[in-house]
């Protein structure tokens, strides 16, 4: 329930899917009040008029007038949880921002990739309540019972390129499970062309000395760097250089950014050609 006061209040219900956390949405045009479930559009009414910010009751989350604690006569229950992150916007945002906004759960965040043979990486996950994880194969995870572990990917002797492919099982207190996978390609350094840009999809600058920075993978492999640039969800571009060597911390105006995606444009010459390359990937705190 939305509720400006006694008079003025909105009522929108939608249904999840069952896990332990969950991504709400509330945008409202002039005419129109939407709510979003993890991502997805669950309902959508008229409403009528617009909301008076210049109020000073203070904002409350999961009470309501109806709610009997003592009779019970009431199907409506007071919300129990915890609120990660609560933001507010000043204008209604599209559903396509929406969707950019919800990280999903019981997932590997590092996602498929592509490294140098004899190299290794950090895993990270998504939000989860799992207590317990097991990683397969295990024999190249430096602990499969973890949720980051150290992944190193077994090294190419003559061979061409490989391709490892790696689960892991989520088990929560009640004994339900989920199952993400990873693939990793294992690449011979030697043999990779200026035509392709290597680009980690996930960095982790949480002070651990571990994946810090978000940087070209294979600069060795480019003849100029033109132009290296990082866009908000917006659109907006928080760093830029021409130094194909550079790093981005994962500050923006000078502040460690929360876990977010972004989006990257490499502008680079290759045999005389220029070339251009976009993708996305996410800062994880």
């Amino acid at each position: 329930t939305i509720r400006e006061h006694a008079g003025k209040e909105t009522l929108l219900t939608g249904r999840y899917d069952k896990g332990c956390w969950h991504h709400l949405v509330v945008a409202k045009s002039q005419s129109r009040l939407t709510i979003y479930l993890d991502g997805k559009e669950t309902n959508d009414i008229p409403t009528d008029g617009v909301y008076n910010l210049s109020s000073t009751a203070p904002l409350t989350l999961g009470e309501h007038q109806c709610i009997d604690p003592v009779n019970h006569t009431t199907d409506m229950v007071r919300f129990k949880g915890e609120v990660d992150e609560l933001y507010v916007y000043s204008r209604r945002l599209t559903p396509s921002e929406i969707k950019t906004l919800y990280f999903p759960v019981d997932r590997i965040a590092t996602r498929d990739t592509v490294i140098y043979s004899g190299g290794s990486f950090q895993s990270h996950i998504t939000r989860t309540c799992a207590v317990q994880f097991a990683w397969h194969p295990s024999a190249s995870v430096s602990n499969s019972a973890i949720p980051n572990p150290i992944i190193s990917p077994p090294r190419l002797y003559g061979a061409s390129d490989s391709l490892m492919f790696y689960t892991l099982q989520f088990t929560d207190q009640q004994g339900c499970r989920n199952t993400d996978s990873l693939f990793v390609k294992i690449v011979d350094p030697s043999k990779i062309g200026c035509g392709k840009v290597l680009i980690p999809q996930v960095f982790t600058p949480n002070g651990d000395n571990l994946n810090e920075t978000f940087y070209i993978s294979n600069p060795y492999a480019i003849e100029k760097l033109v132009v290296f640039e990082i866009y908000d969800r917006w659109g907006g571009r928080i760093w830029a250089t021409d130094d194909k060597f550079a790093q981005w911390d994962g500050r923006v105006a000078g502040i460690l950014s929360t876990t977010e995606n972004f989006v990257y444009k490499i502008e680079y010459e290759c045999s005389g050609k220029t070339e251009r390359q976009t993708g996305t990937f996410t800062l994880m705190r």
